[in-house]
């Protein structure tokens, strides 16, 4: 089972410091939803990302003797590759430090995780074709294959693998596998089941 550390830093600091520990090869992570919200000039809005909780960034625990000495280190400096100049670069990282010493299973923040994904802001729809197989890359049928049978504005609805009801989801969810050989020719609004039997 993994285990996360948890950091704490200043409020508006939460996000740069889960990224800039990553620039710097550190498993980190900090829940973030996207808001939309009113441009600082003019009258257009704007998306902006905001921490879910606010000055809480949680790393693994494996690499929690590192992370220990960085947070006393008087600099927070790290380098890294930087592919434009060509050469390794000094960035540095936000203020923080290790709460308390105690160990979060990675089983307790899956309920972060899933209010995180209810946050994220809706797709572009995809219109498919009948007949196309697609994987579901995230919510409940995450990572689930099937073939695409009637499409109407956001929603498909999709025959998935060993399910013996089609399931209605969310355009922006589905992936197309134009490689797949299920792949089948349909010309009306729902696919033949006996094609799909077949390529199956």
């Amino acid at each position: 089972m993994t285990d996360w550390c948890i950091l704490r830093c200043s409020n508006c600091k939460t996000l740069e410091l889960s990224a800039s520990l990553v620039d710097a090869g550190y498993e980190a992570w900090s829940p973030a939803e996207t808001v939309s919200r009113r441009a600082r000039r003019g009258n257009k809005r704007e998306d902006v990302r905001k921490p879910l909780i606010a000055s809480f960034v949680f790393a693994k625990a494996d690499r929690m003797d590192d992370l220990l000495a960085l947070s006393h280190s008087p600099t927070l400096n790290y380098q890294v590759w930087d592919t434009e100049q060509r050469r390794m670069v000094t960035r540095g990282h936000p203020y923080f430090r290790v709460s308390h010493l105690r160990l979060i299973p990675d089983t307790q923040l899956s309920n972060l995780r899933a209010v995180e994904r209810k946050r994220r802001p809706k797709g572009k729809s995809i219109a498919f074709e009948p007949g196309v197989v697609v994987r579901i890359t995230e919510g409940g049928f995450e990572g689930l294959v099937g073939v695409v049978e009637e499409c109407r504005g956001d929603y498909a609805t999709v025959t998935l693998d060993d399910w013996s009801a089609p399931a209605k989801i969310a355009t922006w969810l589905l992936h197309a596998l134009l490689d797949d050989p299920r792949m089948v020719h349909v010309s009306g609004q729902v696919s033949d089941k006996a094609s799909l039997a077949k390529a199956a």
